[in-house]
């Protein structure tokens, strides 16, 4: 787990997306829990923030493709960041 931890995660919305990546990579298991559940708001109360989605999804994609390159699953980097 420490060497999860020195890995240097990134901030934001894609350190999740990190974690669940570094902790496969580094050979440990991933179990799913149930924590209950929430109920969302409908998207009128969400219409304000929608442009924040965009940075969101950006963050996620860009978390994947740093995973995917330092761990050589993905070997066209320069072309898809083109």
């Amino acid at each position: 787990m420490r060497a999860l931890l020195k890995e240097g995660l990134p901030d934001g919305w894609g350190i999740d997306v990190s974690i669940l990546i570094e902790t496969k990579m580094l050979g440990f298991a991933i179990k799913e829990i149930f924590l209950g559940s929430k109920q969302h708001r409908s998207y009128l109360d969400y219409e304000k923030d929608v442009g924040e989605l965009g940075r969101m999804s950006e963050q996620v994609a860009v978390a994947i493709l740093q995973k995917a390159k330092k761990y050589d699953r993905i070997d066209n980097m320069d072309e898809i960041l083109t």
